[in-house]
């Protein structure tokens, strides 16, 4: 408050009130390649649509509807089409140009947790909060129902296809399954193990390498690398203190970035260790980076530019100098 006196003895008063605008997290993100247009979802729904070409700068926005969650993006790149779910059950493709929905569908077991597109392009699979797995084709410029997996017990929260899209991998609580694409049956279940007895492992992030090595995060702050071909363990590493949210990789697939509850994000590099006369891969720390105040929700990898976004709205590019790691070899006598 501030007071003033005019010449003629009185005092006028002046009120100024400050107040603090809460940021619009950001919910989940998805990068086009092809594009390099980058799709952003933040708490009240709306979607952003980032030219990240050259210096980012933000190209559309597609407002939020009331009482809707957006909780996975993707991209079909080469064909240059949007795609949303969230907690309304309902999935939709983006007309660009209009902004408007173009094509709709709802799903089985109502709540979408997390999509995924196959490399081809010509299928989508949506996982559920009540276990199902919904597969649409998506050729042709069309959204068209196409086959409905085996129910599983849990939420779905997270899926990848495999490089040929013949495999669908899911994360839920305390498990991963492979799916067979064709018959809809899981052919291949992984347990994940618990800290405590009666604390559930959730697996909310997830990627599938061309060779089939499946990497996780979970609840527990640990990352896991599988091999999908057998279903097997092959090792983990506490990445975290809680909850990993995210997980990327780079293109040549030897650094993987994870991130989550702790506003961090770690990087593991590969490293070939020779035994005599054999050579054994491992993961090993290599590089950590605090860019963001609260939790990091996404994490996108952008040739040598590493992109993130969370729970404090803003997102952050930065450069990982992915030179340094290449043939990183230990050799043990």
């Amino acid at each position: 408050m501030h007071a003033k006196e005019n010449c003629d003895g009185k005092t006028r008063m002046h009120n100024v009130r400050f107040y603090g605008l809460s940021p619009r997290g950001i919910k989940c993100m998805a990068l086009n390649e092809e594009t390099k247009k980058l799709a952003l979802s933040r708490n009240d729904a709306s979607i952003e649509i980032w030219d990240m070409n050259f210096a980012p700068f933000l190209e559309r926005v597609i407002p939020g509807e009331k009482n809707s969650s957006i909780e996975s993006l993707v991209w079909a790149q080469t064909q240059n089409r949007l795609f949303s779910a969230g907690l309304t059950g309902e999935l939709v493709e983006w007309d660009l140009q209009t902004l408007q929905k173009r094509n709709r569908q709802l799903a089985t077991g109502s709540a979408i947790w997390c999509m995924a597109i196959d490399k081809d392009e010509t299928q989508l699979a949506i996982g559920t909060e009540e276990g199902y797995i919904n597969v649409f084709d998506i050729t042709n410029e069309e959204l068209v129902y196409k086959t409905l997996f085996d129910k599983q017990d849990g939420r779905i929260l997270c899926c990848k296809f495999n490089n040929n899209g013949n495999f669908l991998v899911t994360g839920s609580i305390d498990v991963i399954r492979i799916w067979n694409c064709k018959t809809g049956h899981a052919l291949k279940k992984m347990t994940m193990s618990r800290y405590e007895a009666k604390k559930e492992t959730v697996v909310w992030s997830l990627l599938v390498l061309r060779d089939f090595t499946i990497i996780s995060g979970d609840s527990r702050g640990v990352v896991t690398i599988w091999d999908g071909n057998n279903g097997t363990y092959i090792e983990s590493h506490q990445a975290l203190k809680s909850d990993i949210l995210a997980v990327a990789m780079n293109s040549t697939e030897d650094m993987i970035m994870v991130t989550g509850v702790d506003p961090v994000i770690r990087i593991y590099a590969e490293t070939v260790i020779k035994k005599q006369d054999t050579e054994v891969s491992s993961w090993v720390k290599y590089l950590q980076r605090s860019v963001h105040d609260h939790d990091v929700n996404s994490l996108i990898v952008n040739n040598d530019n590493i992109i993130s976004g969370g729970v404090d709205g803003y997102i952050a590019e930065w450069i990982a100098n992915l030179f340094l790691i290449h043939q990183c070899v230990l050799v043990v006598p």
